[in-house]
């Protein structure tokens, strides 16, 4: 993901149980020593805003100062998306390979890097995928805007999601089967 005029790249990992899409900022010390920083002084589309936030995940919290700037993925860009700007990291976050966060949840108290995308209508779909492998050697994969079909086999089986549950993507299950190497098991 790139953020900023001209872009800044940032590694993030995206989260469906958060709504907010946040990197390191400058202004964070010791704590983002191994993660890459967004330097506002140098980005023609930084907006700042007077607000402050808290964040608390189960590996930390991170304090944020809220912004608006442009980000970039994937080829779709993204204009005065509200974001976050990270100036404090707890020791969980302080020691993680990726840079920042980027929340797919919806319905939250902030506009999401999704709202952003969808905000653009740049994308063929409304829709967003993952592929993750069964070899953790092997990279993931993150689709916005469509499927990939090289990464699915089968029909698709939409289902609504739980109305009580309005800020998770979740979704009523009768079971779940697991199948390897032909034999498959019901949970």
């Amino acid at each position: 993901v790139s953020v900023g005029t001209p872009p800044q790249n940032f590694s993030v990992l995206f989260d469906t149980g958060s709504d907010m899409f946040w990197v390191p900022s400058k202004k964070c010390g010791k704590r983002c020593r191994y993660h890459r920083k967004f330097d506002p002084s140098a980005s023609a589309s930084f907006a700042p805003t007077k607000v402050r936030s808290a964040i608390v995940y189960g590996s930390g919290k991170v304090l944020l100062d809220v912004a608006k700037e442009d980000f970039s993925i994937g080829g779709v860009k993204v204009s005065n998306q509200t974001m976050g700007f990270a100036f404090a990291e707890d020791l969980g976050l302080y020691s993680s390979s990726f840079d920042g966060i980027f929340g797919l949840d919806f319905g939250g108290k902030t506009e999401t890097g999704v709202d952003g995308l969808l905000r653009s209508k740049l994308l063929p779909k409304n829709t967003f995928a993952f592929y993750m492998p069964l070899d953790v050697r092997e990279p993931g994969e993150i689709s916005f805007g469509e499927l990939n079909p090289a990464r699915f086999r089968g029909d698709f089986q939409w289902a609504p999601l739980r109305p009580e549950s309005y800020n998770r993507w979740t979704v009523n299950l009768l079971g779940v089967q697991l199948c390897a190497d032909g034999s498959c098991e019901s949970v």
